[in-house]
């Protein structure tokens, strides 16, 4: 029998809920079946013909699943095995290969305590057939009314945002990803594509009398393999997207950038009067604004350097940059600024004439080039020879070949100088999901249009791929404007979900024509985090845009969260927000809120909360845990409240003392900090390298410190006396 390599992985990915068994993964034969387990999951994989099983707590979440080759299935059973430990970048575990009766092979990974089961099949070479298929029976309880959220398989062409649809009685299909989900108390179900794949595979989940049944078609490739596919089942279908979405990126290779550009986009500012002294005169505008020191630092030329000749992918210097795009970016370097530039081949078929590389006026071939070659030989030129920074793609609406699309952007990633930020806009996200660093949504989803309220709604609804842009990439809205027409509450909406979306931002107002009070706001949002917030409500506003985001914030001293409630309808509406939705809160948290746009305190909660919305405005919160001590809720310089400025916390309960260590301040700018305390706490003195200190007691138990620091890094030290009764307790207040 020939042996055949396994290439790619299909795989099941579980966040279980019972009780743990054995962390050290065991493999035994169990009544004519294999038995692994690994502390999360037991799963049995019968010798001769059966099902494949995945039981939690004595039950079975998924059976009846197969793996099918060309009309052969899996559960035929296996002839022998063989398992060997191994470590990769998702952890240790072990890899057992099966020989299967119908001839084809299957390899299983599991991992040492993980809720992550991979499994790789390959059919024979040229056994026949176009596809295998992953299909297995979903069987947490019969679902009263399960939502899917799916990617469209016509996203490519209208542009539409991932739906959310209730599931009835029909089959609902999607491509690249699908996510099943039954409500908070029961299991979720979440099933795609993983490893990026230059693939386009098809999902299916369709009801089955008390269950859900799921099918996964991938093509195939001539020597018989399929795209990866994974399936997770657990109690939040939240925490199963993450874990998806970690698992694609590790399988893929590619890890998105940690520097996420910020900056202003010279198009959106300038339109076509853009040129070389416009682009140094608002450079100058953003160091005499502070801008450079609050995170912009980019500018973006766009696709201006181009000719304005019939060959519109022409290297060239235009009339635009008289002094070339190497001595422009030298200036933008000298004053600490990155430069960005665009490419675009919306048609997908390269132009005759194209040059040899920047600076070069011989012509490179007066035959079309591909668009891989074409591409990469672009990159490779304005990173190295151009230095440029920031590489943008817009693909347009034509260029729809997924595999072409990946293949070209790795070629453009791998020839780009170390460090280059590529970013891409298409239409449809997943075909670059895990190549590029970066993506911006094109199309009808962030169109500009005269009606703010559609623009608003359009950015508000790219908070349904929270998903994609929080493992994948990060994904923006260009421009972001904060200019009129928008009213004072239209921008904060703006602003908070772009802050929200944690992707690069790009400026389309000329700031220094801003009001205070809306620089005030862009100042807020920068730099991004790289983190997207998770929208509480995605699977109960089908049809609608999520209406309550929460980003959680991570820190050495413990985890807090900042809530952002929209309204962008004409009236004011009271939101609800269970910390049940809050990730890893829990039902019973106790919290205090500070409202941030407001500068006040919102009040300490159990459970949840609710909060009345104005018309066409947003809430914008902190919900920290309650102490028995001091600790921050809440700081001035970023929108996270300390997930960018604070750098360390620390509380002595023998001397009252709480310290900090703030960073990414700007000199001579306001910063406050604002502290929950129990009542009887008040503060006695404060030190820090600052002037101007205030202290304000909005509340009992919340004091505001502000001052004006000296220098960008700040120490600070808070001393507080306690009541006599506190003291006469023997209350230290630890």
């Amino acid at each position: 029998m020939m042996k055949l390599s396994i290439l790619h992985t299909i795989t099941v990915c579980a966040l279980l809920i019972a009780p743990r068994l054995s962390a050290e993964i065991s493999v035994d034969e169990f009544k004519g079946a294999l038995r692994i387990q690994n502390g999360r999951a037991s799963m049995v994989f019968p010798k001769h013909k059966g099902e494949f099983r995945i039981s939690v707590d004595g039950r079975v979440l998924i059976n009846d699943f197969r793996v099918e080759f060309a009309g052969a299935t899996s559960t035929t059973g296996y002839i022998d095995y063989n398992k060997q430990r191994f470590t990769d970048n998702t952890g240790r575990g072990m890899k057992i290969d099966f020989r299967l009766y119908t001839g084809r092979r299957m390899r299983i990974f599991l991992y040492d305590n993980e809720p992550l089961l991979v499994i790789s099949a390959m059919d024979k070479q040229g056994a026949g057939g176009k596809e295998i298929k992953v299909q297995g029976r979903f069987s947490p309880q019969a679902p009263s009314r399960p939502v899917i959220w799916k990617n469209s398989t016509a996203d490519a062409q209208d542009g539409s945002s991932p739906s959310i649809e209730l599931l009835r009685e029909s089959t609902l299909t999607g491509r690249y990803v699908m996510a099943a989900y039954l409500g908070n108390e029961l299991p979720a179900l979440v099933t795609g594509m993983a490893g990026g794949a230059e693939m386009e595979p098809e999902f299916q989940i369709s009801r089955a009398g008390n269950s859900l049944t799921f099918t996964c078609i991938s093509p195939k490739t001539p020597g018989g393999e399929s795209a990866p596919i994974a399936v997770y089942f657990g109690a939040d279908v939240f925490e199963g997207m993450e874990k998806y979405g970690r698992l694609f990126l590790n399988a893929g290779g590619r890890i998105p950038s940690g520097n996420v550009p910020c900056g202003v986009d010279g198009t959106a500012l300038f339109g076509n009067s853009i040129n070389q002294d416009r682009i140094l005169y608002t450079a100058e505008r953003i160091i005499q604004s502070d801008l450079r020191e609050y995170g912009f630092n980019l500018i973006n030329l766009g696709t201006s350097w181009r000719l304005d000749t019939p060959a519109p992918w022409t290297l060239l210097i235009n009339r635009r940059y008289p002094a070339g795009l190497l001595w422009l970016t030298e200036q933008l370097h000298r004053r600490g600024l990155y430069v960005g530039i665009g490419y675009s081949n919306n048609s997908g078929i390269p132009s005759a004439g194209v040059t040899a590389r920047p600076g070069s006026a011989e012509p490179l071939s007066q035959t079309p080039l591909p668009l891989v070659a074409e591409s990469t030989m672009i990159a490779r030129g304005v990173t190295y020879d151009w230095v440029c920074d920031y590489l943008e793609f817009p693909t347009g609406p034509r260029q729809t070949d997924p595999i072409r699309l990946r293949k070209t952007l790795s070629a453009m990633k791998t020839s780009s100088r170390p460090g280059t930020y590529l970013a891409v806009s298409c239409s449809n996200p997943w075909p670059v999901a895990g190549v590029a660093d970066g993506a911006f949504l094109d199309g009808s989803r962030t169109s500009e249009t005269s009606d703010v309220g559609l623009r608003l709604g359009r950015a508000a609804r790219l908070s349904s791929l929270w998903f994609i842009q929080n493992r994948m990439w990060i994904n923006h809205t260009r421009p972001v404007t904060l200019s009129p027409p928008l009213t004072d509450g239209q921008a904060r909406i703006r602003a908070a979900l772009c802050g929200m979306s944690g992707g690069p931002l790009l400026s389309g107002d000329l700031f220094w024509e801003l009001e205070d009070s809306r620089l005030a706001l862009l100042k807020t949002i920068t730099p991004p985090t790289g983190k997207a917030a998770r929208p509480l409500d995605l699977f109960e506003r089908t049809g609608s845009y999520p209406q309550k985001l929460a980003l959680k914030i991570e820190k050495p001293w413990g985890d807090y969260w900042v809530v952002c409630l929209i309204n962008l309808e004409s009236a004011s509406a009271m939101v609800e927000v269970d910390f049940a939705q809050l990730p890893g809160a829990g039902s019973n948290a106790r919290l205090i809120g500070y409202d941030f746009w407001n500068k006040n305190p919102a009040g300490t909660f159990t459970n949840g909360f609710s909060a009345e919305v104005p018309a066409n405005d947003c809430l914008l919160m902190s919900l920290a845990p309650l102490t028995t001590h001091p600790t921050v809720i809440s700081t001035s310089r970023h929108f996270t409240q300390g997930g960018f400025d604070l750098n360390n916390i620390a509380w002595n309960k023998g001397q009252n003392r709480l310290t900090g260590l703030s960073t990414g301040l700007v000199p001579g700018d306001k910063y406050s900090i604002t502290i929950y305390h129990p009542s009887e706490y008040a503060v006695s003195s404060i030190e820090a390298e600052a002037e101007d200190f205030d202290i304000s007691r909005p509340s009992d138990e919340v004091t505001t410190i502000g001052f004006n620091p000296n220098k960008p890094v700040v120490k600070w030290s808070i001393l507080f006396k306690v009541s006599q009764e506190k003291q006469a307790s023997g209350d230290d207040g630890s």
